[in-house]
């Protein structure tokens, strides 16, 4: 954190890859605890992909009402931010 301080994006991005990890690891509590991190990291801005990991984390945990929600923002957001993110988009349709 100390050297990544002034990169809040690429902090998430990390935090993000250790969801998705954690969740592979059956270590969901955790992995939910990285990616909400991840998202207030993010502060609103280009969040689709941190709110497509937490709604397949949400999804494994059983929450699903949630997770849904969750990945509906996602899928707006990655719309929103254009082609360059329309594979995560995808994916985060498909969870």
């Amino acid at each position: 954190e100390g050297e990544l301080a002034s990169e809040p994006a690429l902090q998430a991005d990390l935090l993000d890859a250790v969801a998705r990890s954690q969740a592979n690891l059956g270590l969901l509590e955790e992995a939910e605890k990285q990616a909400r991190k991840a998202l207030a990291l993010r502060g609103g801005h280009d969040d689709g992909a941190s709110l497509a990991v937490l709604g397949a984390v949400l999804r494994d945990r059983g929450q699903l009402d949630e997770s849904a929600a969750t990945l509906r923002q996602a899928v707006t957001a990655l719309d929103a931010a254009g082609t360059e993110h329309a594979l995560a988009a995808a994916r985060a349709r498909s969870e």
